[in-house]
């Protein structure tokens, strides 16, 4: 599980994810499927598209093809680059993401973060992470990365494990996140963790067969 969290959370930026289907052979048009979740992975209903707008070449150029969408799937749409932009229902507007339709079906990902408002924790962190060495030995060249599994736009935070055991993170938002511990360039564990509100708490123990994660306050261990 951890490695498709993983693999899911590297493909999500700020291009869409997209989920290939049909032969790969190139046509002139093409059915697009569109498929919203918010930041913990849970779908999102209620969501039109507002712009699908072609910023390819040719006399498509600048064309919008929001219209063509029903129920967030539509066929005929020509293969290009796309400034897509959504509307969601109690959730206002959404973009733009950016989508390459290139084959004859294509299903696109999107990753909204629904959660708007003020996150300001008066500068104190948004989660705080506590590792504890397999060892004795201290922590010197770890790194904590949290990668965003489901927004679309947002981006892995990466801040060092101090000489006391202890990452802070100040910019990231509540979702679900796949937490690495890093140590010189080498991976030594990752697990699935869901982050809610701010000033979220947890502690990292290493172990032989990687790390386990114990949830202190606003964080749950993710479960698929």
């Amino acid at each position: 599980m951890i490695r498709r969290l993983l693999a899911l959370a590297c493909g999500l930026g700020a291009v869409a994810l997209l989920v290939r289907a049909g032969s790969g052979q190139s046509n002139r048009s093409a059915t697009v499927t569109i498929g919203i979740s918010d930041s913990y992975g849970h779908p999102v209903k209620a969501c039109s598209v507002k712009e699908f707008v072609s910023w390819g070449a040719g006399d498509k150029a600048g064309a919008d093809f929001a219209t063509r969408f029903q129920s967030l799937s539509a066929n005929g749409i020509p293969l290009s680059l796309y400034r897509l932009v959504l509307q969601c229902a109690d959730h206002g507007l959404f973009g733009p993401f950016w989508v390459s339709v290139d084959r004859s079906d294509e299903s696109v990902a999107i990753g909204l973060w629904l959660h708007k408002g003020s996150y300001f924790t008066g500068g104190l962190p948004r989660l705080t992470v506590s590792t504890a060495p397999v060892s004795s030995s201290d922590n010197a060249g770890e790194q904590l990365k949290m990668l965003p599994v489901f927004v679309t736009d947002e981006k892995t935070e990466t801040e060092p494990v101090n000489a006391s055991g202890t990452s802070e993170f100040y910019d990231i938002t509540p979702g679900t996140y796949v937490l690495v511990l890093v140590r010189d360039g080498r991976t030594l564990c990752a697990n699935a963790v869901n982050v809610f509100g701010w000033q979220a708490r947890l502690a990292l123990t290493e172990n032989a067969s990687g790390c386990t994660v114990t949830p202190i306050e606003n964080v749950t261990i993710y479960q698929h």
